[in-house]
């Protein structure tokens, strides 16, 4: 059962946490101390110790906070991810208990949110206009060649002005078990396509009286230089 030792065992801290430097709006989030218990963090909130987790599905998060010396503790469940309820309307809570001025603490969690955002995104950019130099290790001509395989069989890569291409001799195409194709399903059936783009040919869908076979099918296509 349940016992006081137990809560106090539970929420004793055992893990000491870092601290770091939350950014305005939400600054006057951060504590004195903070620590891991068994399962709970423990903080202080302006000199007051609170006892708290989170968590969450996707779709959904629940907050559960307790403080102690006033004997309150209150549950957050939403049907969102959104931070600006969720952390906002704890922080609300947390000053309203322990007599704190009002804070439009949602209107704070969401403009952090939203800088947050906009910092990953001017990063992104700013990764994106200075790619990295790389490319092949090697000096194409060193790729062509014609290569064997028990699967694929030969494979011939070729370079043109344009780069390095690659030409399957003999492609064989694993053993497929499809529904058999009506007239308003004729996609089921699988194209090959030259290297120019049109179609080399077809592979049509299996019916029950076809057997199962592998076709022996001859692919050309480009190889593009990964980035």
């Amino acid at each position: 059962m349940f016992s006081e030792a137990a809560s106090r065992e539970m929420w004793t801290p055992v893990t000491p946490m870092p601290i770091g430097n939350p950014p305005a709006p939400i600054e006057g989030t951060k504590p004195q101390f903070l620590a891991y218990a068994l399962g709970w963090e423990v903080q202080d909130y302006h000199g007051h110790k609170i006892i708290w987790h989170s968590g969450g599905l996707f779709g959904f998060t629940s907050i559960v906070v307790l403080i102690p010396e006033k004997n309150v503790g209150f549950a957050i469940e939403l049907n969102a991810e959104e931070i600006e309820p969720r952390f906002g309307l704890m922080y609300e809570l947390l000053d309203h208990y322990l007599g704190l001025p009002k804070q439009d603490w949602p209107a704070k969690f969401g403009a952090y949110r939203r800088t947050r955002i906009a910092d990953a995104q001017a990063a992104i950019r700013q990764k994106a206009a200075t790619p990295a130099g790389v490319g092949p290790s090697l000096a194409l001509d060193r790729y062509a060649g014609t290569f064997s395989d028990p699967w694929y069989g030969q494979v011939v890569i070729g370079k043109d002005a344009k780069g390095l291409t690659v030409d399957f001799m003999r492609l064989f195409l694993p053993d497929a078990v499809l529904p058999t194709a009506t007239s308003a399903s004729q996609s089921r059936t699988s194209r090959v396509r030259r290297q120019d783009g049109s179609v080399l040919g077809f592979v049509p869908p299996p019916r029950s009286s076809f057997p199962r076979r592998r076709a022996p099918t001859r692919l050309r296509a480009r190889a593009g230089a990964r980035r």
